[in-house]
């Protein structure tokens, strides 16, 4: 059990972070944070279809889950997202108490920023039309 935390708690701090506020920094966006916003039902966890007007458009507890998940401990965010989640509103307006108004923009734009280079990372695979398609037939075992 502990390596296990320990192995969690890695893969919470490791990733680069960014420092959006002064003293708070968040960590990138990994697929591990994208599962525990897809298990609370955030719509930031489909943040690679959002256009910069949907993330315009989001609500404040969103954002403010956002930032928790990204940026409080990491043993904080795994009790409210795997135990706990009847906490985790709580949690995350309690955390996101100490930002201004203003701080949002930044949170936002730091968002935008991410869900740019998840599109940018995405590749769609085209079938090529020069290749033989396949037949259909019995293999040789049949």
């Amino acid at each position: 059990m502990a390596l296990r935390q320990t192995i969690l708690d890695r893969a919470m701090t490791e990733p680069a972070s960014t420092e959006v506020l002064p003293g708070v920094k968040v960590r990138k966006i990994s697929l591990q944070t994208l599962s525990m916003l897809a298990r609370i039902g955030s719509p930031l966890a489909q943040i690679d279809r959002l256009s910069s007007d949907d993330i315009g458009n989001l609500s404040v507890p969103d954002i403010a889950e956002f930032v928790f998940i990204h940026a409080a401990p990491p043993q904080d965010v795994r009790y409210c997202v795997y135990q706990d989640r009847s906490e985790l509103a709580e949690r995350a307006d309690e955390f996101c108490a100490k930002f201004a108004l203003s701080d949002f923009s930044k949170i936002l734009t730091a968002i935008t920023a991410d869900a740019a280079a998840i599109q940018a990372a995405q590749v769609s695979v085209v079938p090529d039309s020069a290749l033989a398609q396949p037949k259909n037939g019995q293999s040789p075992a049949a």
